[in-house]
């Protein structure tokens, strides 16, 4: 079994502060290269008991509130919240049959608010951009799952080239949240993040689980 654990933290509304990522352990390989760790983001081997301890699945029923955003909040930066999520999969051949498993979580310990910014009257809009990047990343996690379901005997794929399958997900992840927040300015632009919330509203309609 082959686990592929990627941590991101997302810059809220109001901010400009830098994407955390991590391509951690056996991810490295999926990365097409060493793993590359950005200032600030999670290290998956000393921290990932913590960062999960709380972590919640995707799901329609559980709506993401700012009581979820339980971390310390990074006063250095522009931002007003911060998201932080993880997208995980594992795959296996037991016999010539082929099983995966992906998933998005949301990491309460790692997502934060700032206290001031809950008593603004924009703290509204910016949780809801808060919650349409955790809808993004499911968008990707569906995708995957098509992805790999799609797959013609993948358990005849060298152990090297099954371990890549996600990769491109991944990055897909990655580029299409910095175009969310590109396009609504953080949230910020009110029909742009309309659009947007509409947009990935469509895609969860249209991907099976």
């Amino acid at each position: 079994m082959r686990a592929f654990p990627r941590f991101v933290a997302r810059p809220g509304s109001q901010g400009r502060g830098f994407v955390l990522a991590l391509c951690a352990g056996l991810l490295a390989a999926a990365c097409a290269g060493p793993a590359v760790q950005m200032p600030g983001a999670i290290d998956f081997a000393a921290a990932s008991a913590d960062v999960m301890s709380d972590a919640f699945a995707w799901s329609p029923a559980r709506v993401v509130d700012w009581s979820d955003f339980r971390g310390k909040p990074n006063m250095a930066s522009t931002a007003a919240a911060m998201t932080a999520y993880s997208i995980t999969s594992e795959a296996r051949c037991d016999e010539g049959r082929f099983t995966f498993r992906v998933q998005s979580y949301f990491l309460p310990a790692r997502s934060w608010v700032k206290s001031a910014h809950l008593l603004e009257r924009a703290s509204d809009r910016t949780l809801q951009h808060e919650r349409t990047h955790f809808d993004l990343s499911e968008v990707q996690a569906r995708r995957a799952r098509q992805g790999l379901a799609a797959l013609k005997s993948p358990c005849e794929l060298p152990n090297e080239v099954r371990d890549r399958l996600v990769a491109p997900y991944l990055v897909g992840d990655a580029a299409v949240q910095a175009q969310y927040d590109r396009e609504t300015i953080h949230g910020t632009h009110g029909s742009r993040q309309a659009e947007w919330e509409e947009r990935v509203r469509g895609w969860l309609r249209e991907l099976p689980r």
